[in-house]
């Protein structure tokens, strides 16, 4: 498996479209999971997890590649 540049990491972090806050509360709503626990599998830089903290009881960021968790939001 190749490993992700630091450069395309930045890249991503840098033009990657911001997930809507409107839908992650309808995720968290329509799945009744405030007082759950969410795993964001393939969480890249964090963009979706940052709306899940602090709306749930434990999120889990699982991301494979090291360059994208080294600039995790």
């Amino acid at each position: 498996m190749n490993s992700m540049t630091r450069d395309k990491a930045l890249q991503y972090a840098r033009y990657r479209l911001p997930y809507s806050i409107e839908a992650s509360k309808f995720v968290i709503e329509t799945a009744n999971v405030s007082q759950g626990i969410i795993a964001d599998i393939g969480s890249g830089t964090g963009l979706l997890t940052q709306h899940f903290v602090g709306e749930v009881e434990k999120v889990f960021a699982i991301e494979p590649e090291f360059e994208m968790r080294k600039i995790f939001i």
